[in-house]
């Protein structure tokens, strides 16, 4: 039974699973699965959603703890944020990031813990984003190569697939 409600379960939306935020890498009891109704492979990927610490609202000093789905999305949005302004420094203002297109690369940037399986799963999608390697590869990319953009994917490909197997 699929748990992915609208407008998750939409192909072309990315959908975020919480994982553990303390040990190991944890799917969260309370994350929404897939497969979705329409047999879609659901959630795309997995972020930090339990135990979050974030402001009050009761006052400008204090702080609450919280645990959600609705916590983990809004990090692959500052990820997101974090990505396409290094871009853009790197390539200019015309430079784009979007995980649509990112997807088909998800398997060299994300991680899963070794019982998982390999390609995308109803539990940890394509797993949780290395975001520290996804930012390095985007900054360090030359931008006065005018293929550089053209490049970025295979770029990040094989920086990462380098460190997966020792290189670098």
């Amino acid at each position: 039974m699929t748990t992915v409600m609208l407008p998750a379960c939409d192909p072309e939306v990315i959908a975020v699973g919480a994982v553990e935020t303390a040990g190991d890498l944890v799917v969260w009891e309370k994350s929404s699965r897939g497969p979705t109704v329409q047999g879609e492979t659901k959630p795309d990927f997995v972020l930090w959603g339990t135990n979050l610490e974030m402001a009050s609202n009761e006052a400008d000093d204090e702080y609450i703890t919280k645990s959600g789905t609705s916590f983990a999305a809004p990090m692959l949005a500052g990820l997101t944020g974090l990505l396409w302004e290094s871009g853009r420094r790197a390539y200019g203002e015309g430079w784009q990031f979007r995980w649509t297109e990112a997807r088909q690369y998800a398997l060299y940037f994300s991680t899963k813990p070794s019982d998982a399986p390999i390609n995308k799963d109803n539990a940890y999608g394509y797993g949780l984003p290395a975001m520290g390697t996804m930012l390095g590869e985007v900054s360090q990319v030359d931008a006065s190569n005018p293929g550089g953009m053209e490049m970025l994917p295979m770029v990040m490909m094989i920086a990462m697939m380098s460190a997966l197997t020792g290189g670098f």
